[in-house]
Formats: C-alpha cells, structure tokens, sequence
C-alpha cells in the first residue's frame, strides 16, 4: 500500500506537489472509474506544483440581495486543506470571489478553488498561494446579483458532479475529481503511473530509444 499525503478534513490527501492530474486520469481510466476530468476551464492563478485537496462545495445562484448572501458563511467553514469547488448555477457574468476572498481562503489554510463561474482581482489572486481554475475573470462585483448557496451539498461544475469531500486535485495541466469512495485504490494507481513514467523519463534522457524506455518501465 503505497503512503499517501497527510490527511485534512474527511480523511482526504493535502499535500501540495504529489499527484499530477495526468496520472490521476489515468489511474481512473485504469480502475474503469467514470471520468471526472474538469473541462472548460482557465487557470487564473497557480501555487508551485500540483495541489490535493478535499472539495468545500457551494453553489452561485442568481440573487438581489445586497451584498452577497451566504458568501461569509461558505468561506467560515472552509477548513485548512480544502480545496474550494462552487457550482454556478447563475446567470449573470460577475464574481462572488476576489482578492478580499481568496486573502481569507489562503489564510484558513485552503490549497484554492475551482469554479466554473468568474472571479476578480486576478493580479491580486496570484500574489497568493493557491491555484485556482474558472471560466475566466471579470471586474464587475456579484452583490445584489449573486448569492452562495448549498454548502457543503453535491454541485456540478462543467458538467462534473462534485460532492463534498470528493478529492479534488488541480495542477498546471487541469482538474480531476475523485470520488471520496476510491481515493485511496486511485492515489495508489496514480502513484505507481508516476514511478513508472519517471523511469520512463530517466530511460529517454540517458538515450534510450522510445520504445525501450517503454518497455524498461513497463508503461502501456
């Protein structure tokens, strides 16, 4: 059984710079997992390496409230390790999270946020460490047309259902989602797909050829 980052909230992996999203996909193409490949989405910022996280989920709803409702709350009981995952379920093109937000969410300890709706403040974002993915970024502010709403229910984002505590992982290449019921046979996989491939890798630097490296790995 292969050792896995220490555990955050739900018993899920935290530890930045361990799973990459390539090996992730694969170790569940391998198992006959459903795909849970995040597309659609741009990376607006990214902390050094890939990131690991439990989902925090909320969903964006169209609200005229002032303020943002449930804004507050949602980010209050995110917990140190989690990754921050909000289903937008909106029609208007505006932002519920910016530099005031992602300040709050990289100071509770949380590794970032997938959202399938915009965020704001971008430069501001990346001065901080997390990673975060979207639909893009936009200045104009969500209160009284946005509110937070769900949390800690199941939500989906690009078509991907997300429950909380699914484990999240996000790197320079994309997002994955794995269910909470097959973390640990799927980090297993993953982990035994990167031990190979950097076999492969050291192979081809030393002048292997492609097909013998395969082999020397034991790669598909």
């Amino acid at each position: 059984m292969a050792e896995h980052p220490p555990t955050g909230t739900g018993g899920s992996p935290t530890r930045q710079g361990f799973f990459e999203t390539p090996a992730v996909s694969d170790a569940m193409d391998g198992l006959g997992l459903p795909s849970a490949v995040v597309v659609g989405l741009s990376p607006v910022a990214g902390a050094p390496g890939p990131v690991a996280g439990p989902a925090r989920t909320a969903t964006v709803v169209n609200c005229e409230d002032p303020g943002i409702p449930g804004l507050a709350e949602y980010l209050d009981e995110a917990a140190e390790g989690d990754l921050l995952v909000l289903g937008w379920a909106a029609t208007s093109v505006a932002s519920v999270w910016g530099g005031l937000a992602a300040t709050c969410t990289a100071a509770r300890g949380c590794v970032g946020l997938v959202t399938d709706g915009w965020v704001r403040d971008a430069d501001e974002v990346r001065s901080l460490p997390l990673t975060v993915w979207a639909s893009g970024s936009v200045p104009r502010s969500g209160k009284g047309r946005l509110a937070v709403t769900g949390v800690g229910e199941s939500t989906e984002v690009s078509g991907v259902l997300v429950h909380d505590r699914d484990v999240v992982v996000a790197d320079s290449t994309g997002v994955c989602v794995v269910p909470a019921a097959h973390v640990t046979e799927v980090l297993d996989a993953a982990e035994e797909l990167q031990r190979r491939d950097e076999l492969f890798r050291q192979a081809l630097a030393t002048g292997a050829g492609f097909g013998d490296a395969r082999a020397r790995a034991g790669t598909m």
